[in-house]
């Protein structure tokens, strides 16, 4: 499985932590907190000159959020594109491409205005309305940097990334691709899914080099996988995970309790008994070869 070098530190580990980017000095870090959502207390970009910076306001964020065992994972970071397949009961559903936060010019209004304007389409759906495009202070060093301000007109067709990282709750955006993702892409997600015990729905996030790769970089696994992506994308189908899970749920039920017959079975249920089977065989298989490698050792 391709992933990014990674190591988890908690509160007192500073100098094993300073000392790991030290022996990695040729690549940035992701550093992110192991039991927060949505981005919080996340640093990209991070060497050893800002890791003070990242490493104390993680802590600070766990710390306002109460997490009881404080712990961050620096990370190799990846470059590419976002991408979250959710696997639920074993089946591999779709994929979203989460963007970051963007406007884009009609060389008639200024960045304030095209923010306006498009937080009033965001108004329209179900999902990024709780979460609109805003004024920040990293949206504004942003600005900065590129010799930008909020008054500025960008011409037509100029798209403009608002934020320096992407997040749910500072405008990031969704939109549904599968049909666009080589079938290599949604068997890592599986693998990925397969090899953890207890595993069997989960979000699983990858990242790709571009629209035609045909291998990614697994980053998380994340057992709480925020299926209302798959809902409401901005573009694409949208597609019904929790649909999947209910009728896989509910064949498991008549079948533990009994009420399930050969005469009686339906070819759906069927096909869901047949993927069930298919998915913990592998299960099986992986965590056996798994387990041997470790002995192994």
């Amino acid at each position: 499985m391709k992933t990014p070098k990674s190591k988890k530190f908690t509160q007192d580990q500073y100098s094993e932590a300073i000392k790991f980017i030290e022996e990695n000095e040729s690549n940035n870090f992701v550093l992110k907190p192991t039991s927060l959502s949505m981005s919080l207390g996340t640093y990209l970009n991070v060497s050893k000159l800002n890791f003070d910076n990242a490493w104390h306001g993680s802590f600070e964020v766990q710390n306002k959020y109460k997490v009881t065992t404080p712990a961050v994972l620096i990370q190799e970071q990846i470059q590419g594109l976002e991408i979250r397949i959710v696997v639920t009961d074993g089946k591999i559903g779709s994929a979203i491409f989460r963007g970051p936060g963007h406007i884009k010019g009609d060389g008639q209004h200024s960045i304030k205005e095209l923010i306006d304007l498009k937080n009033k389409e965001r108004d329209k759906h179900n999902y990024l309305k709780l979460n609109k495009l805003i004024i920040n202070d990293n949206l504004l060093n942003s600005l900065r940097n590129n010799n930008l301000t909020l008054e500025t007109i960008l011409p037509k067709d100029e798209y403009y990334i608002l934020y320096t990282h992407s997040s749910i709750n500072i405008g990031r955006e969704v939109f549904e691709i599968s049909q666009h993702l080589h079938p290599n892409i949604f068997k890592q997600a599986l693998e990925a899914v397969t090899s953890i015990p207890g595993a069997h729905t989960a979000g699983v996030d990858i990242f790709i080099s571009d629209l035609n790769a045909v291998e990614g970089t697994v980053i998380e696994v994340n057992l709480n996988p925020a299926l209302q992506l798959h809902y409401f994308p901005m573009t694409g189908e949208k597609t019904q995970p929790l649909n999947d899970i209910f009728k896989s749920y509910n064949v498991e039920r008549n079948l533990l309790n009994d009420e399930l017959s050969y005469d009686n079975l339906t070819k759906e249920e069927f096909d869901i008994i047949k993927s069930r089977f298919k998915y913990l065989y592998n299960k099986e298989k992986s965590l056996s070869s798994s387990y041997k490698y470790f002995l192994d050792m």
